[in-house]
């Protein structure tokens, strides 16, 4: 980003006082960090100025009066899963599914399946009463309708039984018309960043970098699913629509990571304001043709 504005500084007859020392301290910050940080998108939504502000954070030092107002935090994870939770050959090989041109059905990894069954929980919670059938119900929260249920006036949809995780004995899949298509592209160009920076990374599950990998994959496809199943479920529940909180809305992952000794990822997420592709039945639901 070009902090200098070049109409201005061609009016002005004399330097600014003090940008020589501003720039030299501002090129010395940024060199250090160059080598050891990647920005990672989700193509085609280019990044946006919000989501950069969110992640790219200033020094005090190189920070302007006028630009310390407080902005939106992002989310910075440095510690990674525990390694008991990995299977790093099995998770690997699992999660090759978001690679496909369009990804379909995703076999969970282990340490995906509880963040998705309390996805579809905290969704199902949410709801108006009435708003799921009785065997909805029962596929979102586990467990059979109680006698002071109400269930939806409406015959039960085979689109919504299909949203949470189908069991299958241990195995466990995902319906990926739930995910966007943006957060499977997300989630494999963060591996492949990380990758990259450690080669062979995805066999150890001693390594710091594939737990913190892991963890924050796990978080976004989290947060992913639970707005799909908003935009989706928003045709049968009308009042999803008119709701400040947990609403329908998609949003665009960005992340800075930093893959060094002490690795860390810091993700923003913007609110997608458009999307055209012809097999995204997700973003056709939420409206945004």
């Amino acid at each position: 980003m070009d902090l200098l504005n070049e109409s201005a500084a061609a009016r002005l007859r004399k330097p600014v006082e003090g940008a020589e020392i501003y720039i030299d301290q501002y090129l010395t910050w940024s060199k250090s960090l160059r080598s050891s940080q990647v920005l990672i998108g989700a193509p085609s939504q280019p990044p946006s100025s919000d989501g950069l502000k969110e992640l790219v954070q200033l020094p005090e030092a190189l920070r302007k009066t006028a630009s310390r107002q407080p902005h939106r935090p992002s989310r910075t994870y440095e510690r990674g899963l525990s390694a008991e939770e990995l299977s790093p050959a099995e998770d690997a090989q699992r999660l090759m599914a978001f690679r496909d041109a369009i990804p379909r059905m995703l076999h969970l990894p282990g340490f995906m399946v509880k963040s998705c069954d309390e996805v579809v929980q905290e969704v199902a919670r949410s709801l108006p009463p009435g708003s799921l059938s009785s065997r909805e119900r029962a596929l979102f929260l586990g467990r059979a309708a109680a006698a002071g249920d109400v269930a939806a006036n409406r015959e039960t949809s085979a689109v919504v039984v299909s949203l949470p995780p189908l069991s299958m004995g241990a195995d466990h899949f995902l319906n990926l018309q739930s995910v966007h298509p943006l957060c499977a592209r997300f989630l494999v160009h963060l591996e492949d960043a990380f990758e990259a920076a450690v080669p062979g990374l995805r066999l150890d599950a001693a390594c710091q970098a594939l737990t913190l990998l892991r963890r924050t994959q796990r978080d976004v496809l989290s947060r992913h699913y639970a707005e799909g199943l908003r935009a989706i479920l928003a045709r049968h529940v009308p009042d999803l629509y008119s709701r400040r909180r947990g609403r329908r809305q998609l949003s665009v992952p960005l992340a800075l990571a930093r893959l060094d000794a002490s690795p860390s990822v810091r993700v923003s997420f913007t609110p997608m304001t458009s999307y055209e592709d012809p097999n995204d039945l997700l973003a056709a639901s939420a409206g945004l043709r």
